[in-house]
């Protein structure tokens, strides 16, 4: 299995969306509603969007991940169709949805066993640093230096009414490590790498943006 080794060198980003914008709830971090953006929801992709899924086996354990791979097709995302400060599906249409047999211990949160549904809330990445991806285990050599850090939300609304953001069903909310990658990539990416003997992490990119949470079992 491969992994990715991210080391920095100058500067920060992540996110993305579009013509489900115009279906899309989008809430402010206090968790009010914002206005829909009629330019944002205008806005379509090229290409079609496709399920995809990841899964990772931690002893008799497994965590999956499905979610939606949306091309970017040349439209800047995050910032962009994507706004910072808002809560944001994490794909288009249909959010991503993680499943886990046990629970899982994210820094000082724990996330019980259960399925949930992933919202990130993406924050402006001026002052952050990049990375660069190379074959070999997944190293964090720095912190975030972002005052407000993007944060990955466990929602316990899963379904078909997981399309509209509920704030009062949120499990979690986690800081991620962002970083801007030197080569974009095209289509939302999710991974699972693995950092350590017993600790994993669950990695995001999309356009510029690389970003990820490091996570153990909770046992």
């Amino acid at each position: 299995m491969h992994s990715w080794r991210i080391r920095p060198f100058a500067g920060l980003a992540l996110a993305g969306l579009a013509a489900a914008c115009a279906r899309t709830q989008q809430v402010t971090s206090g968790g009010e509603v914002a206005p829909e953006s009629e330019a944002r929801a205008a806005t379509t992709l090229a290409g079609p969007p496709k399920r995809d899924s990841i899964r990772q086996k931690i002893g008799k354990d497994t965590i999956v991940v499905v979610y939606t791979k949306v091309p970017a097709a040349g439209q800047k995302v995050f910032g962009g169709i994507v706004p910072f400060d808002t809560v944001w599906r994490t794909s288009l249409d249909t959010p991503p949805t993680l499943r886990t047999t046990a629970p899982l211990q994210i820094g000082g949160v724990q996330v019980p066993a259960g399925t949930y549904t992933l919202y990130t809330l993406p924050r402006s990445l001026n002052g952050a640093r990049r990375c660069e991806l190379t074959i070999g285990a997944l190293k964090v050599d720095f912190s975030s230096e972002l005052a407000s850090p993007w944060q990955l939300i466990f929602n316990k609304q899963a379904g078909e009414g997981a399309t509209e953001y509920n704030p009062a069903e949120d499990a979690a909310r986690v800081p991620m490590y962002a970083c801007l990658l030197a080569d974009p990539e095209e289509t939302l990416q999710f991974r699972f790498l693995r950092s350590g003997a017993s600790t994993y992490q669950l990695a995001m990119s999309w356009e510029t943006a690389q970003t990820w949470i490091d996570f153990r079992l909770a046992r």
